[in-house]
């Protein structure tokens, strides 16, 4: 469905202006699903590169410490964050 949903945008504006949405090798945007203990859980579009800090803040920030992260779905391993 997201490569549907950008067909619109590169017939109307052309495959340049979505190569610039992104980073070089990995053009347009990105849907992000993010819950669980974070201030606004929701559906966030983003470019694609962008670093997981900024999804975070769209989404309010963390309720605590963040533990990990699922970056693929439900049937993608948990990402343990390193302890420091």
């Amino acid at each position: 469905m997201e490569t549907l949903a950008c067909v619109p945008f590169v017939f109307q504006k052309g495959p340049d202006a979505f190569k610039q949405i992104g980073v070089a090798g990995n053009a347009g945007p990105k849907i992000f699903g993010v819950s669980g203990h974070v201030n606004k859980p929701g559906v966030y579009e983003f470019p694609l590169g962008v670093p997981l800090s900024k999804i975070i803040e769209a989404a309010g920030g963390v309720k605590g410490k963040l533990k990990g992260v699922i970056v693929g779905g439900l049937s993608f391993l948990y990402l343990p964050l390193k302890k420091r």
